[in-house]
């Protein structure tokens, strides 16, 4: 489960336990943010009028400056997000995910 205690993060979490009977995990909240992301922009390339395309939509991901469940999303120059954190795990073969140290 994410540390993130916005609003909105907490809002997610209950939702999601009602829905799934268990806490939400952090890949719950990536792809959450993920899809809004790519929602938004989506939603900017039709408003803009240009066709929906791979240029389209990659221009208006390099314009992202959103407020995510777990923090603020922009990418930098090189398409990667600024202030990204990540997690490497293996798997033991039981569906359990082990934290890589």
């Amino acid at each position: 489960q994410s540390d993130t205690k916005s609003e909105a993060a907490i809002s997610f979490s209950d939702k999601y336990q009602q829905r799934f009977q268990r806490q939400p995990d952090a890949h719950a909240f990536d792809a959450y943010d993920a899809y809004f992301v790519m929602l938004r922009a989506v939603e900017l390339a039709q408003k803009s009028g240009h066709p929906i395309s791979g240029a389209t939509l990659q221009e208006q991901l390099k314009a992202t400056d959103l407020q995510g469940l777990e923090g603020r999303i922009r990418f930098d120059l090189h398409n990667d997000l600024v202030n990204n954190s990540f997690q490497i795990f293996t798997y033991d073969g039981t569906d359990k995910e082990i934290p890589v140290q």
